[in-house]
C-alpha cells in the first residue's frame, strides 16, 4: 500500500504539471485511466477533484480515452461509494460515445457493467436482457477478457435467483478463460462466485477452500480493493464451517479494510457477517442491531439484498431471533435508527467481536510491499 501511496504521487505531481503548463486536452486525457490507482486507495474525495478538471463529453476532441478512462472511471467510483444513479448514467455515457468511436471493449465493458448495475439494485429481468447483449457484443468481436467477465456477472444474476446448477456453469466457463489468460484477479473474483454458490447449497468447507483461494490470488495482484470483498466472504464461510475465530478475523480485517478505502458496499456486507457473528456468539441485541442498520442503509442506497443472500443471512440471524424473542422486532426497529457508521463502530467495540490479532506470514500480509493497480472491470 506504501508504495502504490508514493506511485500516487508522482501522478499527482504529473497531472499538476499538465495543468499549470496548459497542455491540452488529449494530453490530460490520456491520464483519466490512472484514476483507477485513487479508486483503489479510496481517495474518492480527491479523484471527484481531478475528475471535475476534465472536459465535457461533448467536446470535439472526446475519443475513446474519454470513454475508457473518464466515464467508466466515474461509474467505478460511483459503485463504490453507492451511488446506483450516477453509475448507470456514467456507464450510458461511456457506452453512447464507444458507440461513437468504433471502441468495441469500452462497448462491451460497459453492456456488461449496466448488466452488474441492473441486478445490484434488484432488476433481474433488465438484468438479464443487458448481460446478454454483452455476452452476445463480445463472442462477437472476440475479446475474451471482457467474455470472462460477462459470464461471471451472468453467474452472479443466476446465484441471485437461485439457479445454482445454472451459475456454475457460467462460473466454470469464466474461470477457464481467466485461467487461460493467466489473470489471477479474474480467477479470483469469479471464484468468489463459486464460493457463495457452494456456501448457499451449503457445502462450507468447499465454500472456505475457494476464498482461500481467492485470497491468496487477490493477494498476488494486489487489489487492495477486492481484498476487503474477498476477506468478508471468507469470514462468513468460516462461520458457516464453524471456524469463529477465522470468522472474527476476517470479517474484522475486512470491515477494516472496507472503510480505509471507502467501499461502502463492502461495509455493509462486513456489519451483516458480524451481525451473524453476533447471532452465533450469544450476542443477539448486537445481532439484531447490526442487522437493520444493514437493512436501512441497503433501502436508502437502492441496492437490496439478492434473494440467495436474504435467505443466508435470514438463517445466521436465527439464533438471535429464537434467543430475543417479541424484543426481536424492538431490536430490529433500534438497528434502522442507526446509521451505517455507527454501527460499524458498535460492531468494533464488542469486546464479543474482537478478535487477536495474529502474526502475519508472507501469504497474510495485509498489505504487500509492492503495490501494482490492476485494470478495473
Amino acid at each position: 500500500m506504501e508504495s502504490l501511496k508514493l506511485e500516487l504521487q508522482n501522478f499527482r505531481e504529473a497531472l499538476h504539471w499538465i495543468i499549470k503548463s496548459g497542455a491540452d486536452e488529449e494530453a490530460l486525457l490520456r491520464w483519466a485511466p490512472l484514476a483507477t490507482i485513487w479508486i483503489l486507495l479510496g481517495y474518492y474525495a480527491e479523484l471527484h477533484a481531478w475528475l471535475a478538471l476534465f472536459p465535457p463529453q461533448a467536446s470535439p476532441t472526446a475519443t475513446r480515452q474519454w470513454a475508457r478512462g473518464v466515464s467508466l472511471a466515474r461509474a467505478l467510483l460511483a459503485f463504490e461509494e453507492g451511488d446506483m444513479a450516477e453509475a448507470r448514467r456514467s456507464l450510458e455515457e461511456a457506452l453512447a460515445i464507444a458507440r461513437r468511436v468504433g471502441d468495441q471493449p469500452t462497448i462491451n465493458r460497459s453492456l456488461a457493467n449496466l448488466g452488474r448495475h441492473r441486478y445490484e439494485v434488484g432488476d433481474y429481468a433488465g438484468a438479464a436482457e443487458a448481460l446478454a447483449d454483452a455476452l452476445r457484443s463480445c463472442q462477437e468481436a472476440g475479446d475474451r477478457p471482457r467474455e470472462a467477465i460477462a459470464l461471471r456477472f451472468c453467474g452472479t444474476l443466476a446465484y441471485a435467483e437461485g439457479e445454482y446448477a445454472t451459475a456454475l456453469a457460467y462460473c466454470h466457463s469464466s474461470l477457464a478463460i481467466h485461467t487461460e489468460l493467466d489473470n489471477a484477479w479474474g480467477s479470483a473474483s469469479t471464484l468468489c462466485v463459486c464460493a457463495d454458490l457452494a456456501r448457499a447449497q451449503g457445502d462450507a468447507n468447499t465454500a472456505l477452500r475457494h476464498y482461500k483461494t481467492a485470497l491468496g490470488l487477490v493477494r498476488d495482484s494486489n487489489n487492495y480493493q477486492f481484498e476487503a470483498h474477498v476477506r468478508v466472504g471468507l469470514g462468513r464461510a468460516a462461520q458457516d464451517a464453524g471456524d469463529l475465530e477465522l470468522a472474527k478475523s476476517m470479517l474484522l480485517e475486512g470491515l477494516r479494510l472496507a472503510v480505509e478505502l471507502g467501499l461502502r458496499p463492502e461495509q455493509v456486507r462486513a456489519v451483516e457477517g458480524l451481525a451473524g457473528l453476533a447471532a452465533a456468539v450469544g450476542e443477539p441485541n448486537l445481532a439484531l442491531r447490526l442487522a437493520g442498520a444493514a437493512a436501512r442503509y441497503r433501502e436508502h442506497a437502492g441496492t437490496p439484498l439478492f434473494p440467495t443472500d436474504q435467505r443466508l443471512l435470514r438463517r445466521t440471524l436465527e439464533p438471535a431471533m429464537r434467543a430475543a424473542g417479541v424484543a426481536a422486532s424492538v431490536e430490529i426497529a433500534r438497528g434502522r435508527e442507526t446509521s451505517l457508521q455507527s454501527a460499524i463502530a458498535l460492531a468494533q467495540a464488542a469486546n464479543s467481536l474482537s478478535s487477536r490479532p495474529r502474526s502475519a506470514t508472507r501469504n497474510e500480509s495485509t498489505v504487500p510491499g509492492r503495490a501494482v493497480a490492476q485494470p478495473s472491470e
